[in-house]
């Protein structure tokens, strides 16, 4: 009975040095394991909604908005006045016979036409401030879109009044060159406007001391 008694604590002895060096390992690596995570949460950027900012910190909140549109053909040349004489289309000679391809369908084109952002220092009303404002700027980058593309004419005026400056400059030549250069590339980007869009939302932590939106404008017909 002696002998069993002493088997048996020996045992306990033997296991609870093992559950004691295993929770001072515990302890002793828990600390570095949390300043790990806290290192890793930092170094990712950006902001998690319940954060704390430190005191005068902002932190901006961004989308994108973009438009797209589909190359069409361009819509046949003006019908000649009466008396006028009309350039006849060649005939095919010899064994020369019309040849037909099959046209490919044009690839719709996403087009960035703006960044906008808010800054603030509550995260959330920050967010939800600059998502009131992404409808507004959908329907005017649909409206930019139609008035470069869908409307030649509109197109035209658009791209002649950011050079109407310059445009006075030249010489009679000049301007004629240029003004036909302009319909060309009208011509050329003509389409139909599909549809607007944002993307997705991201904030980051920003300096001190700005105060209302930002916002970023980018050319427009510049691909994405």
């Amino acid at each position: 009975m002696r002998m069993l008694y002493m088997s048996f604590m020996r045992f306990l002895l033997i296991n609870c040095k093992k559950i004691t060096l295993a929770l001072l390992v515990f302890i002793a690596l828990a600390p570095e394991q949390v300043s790990a995570a806290k290192e890793e949460k930092e170094g990712e950027g950006g902001t998690a909604a319940g954060d704390a900012l430190p005191p005068g910190a902002e932190v901006t909140c961004e989308a994108n908005v973009s438009y797209i549109w589909k190359k069409k053909p361009p819509p046949p040349p003006p019908i000649p006045a009466q008396g006028a004489t009309a350039v006849p289309t060649p005939t095919p000679t010899g064994d020369a016979q019309p040849t037909s391809s099959p046209k490919e369908e044009p690839t719709p084109v996403e087009v960035l036409y703006k960044r906008i952002g808010e800054t603030g220092t509550v995260e959330l009303e920050v967010k939800n401030k600059l998502a009131s404002r992404l409808p507004l700027v959908e329907a005017e980058a649909l409206n930019d879109c139609n008035r470069l593309h869908a409307n030649q004419s509109s197109c035209v005026a658009t791209r002649f009044g950011a050079m109407r400056r310059d445009y006075q400059l030249f010489d009679f030549g000049t301007r004629k060159a240029v003004l036909n250069a302009l319909t060309e590339d009208c011509r050329d980007n003509y389409g139909d406007c599909l549809s607007a869009k944002s993307g997705q939302i991201f904030c980051f932590q920003s300096g001190g001391g700005g105060k209302g939106g930002a916002e970023q404008a980018e050319t427009p017909g510049k691909k994405k």
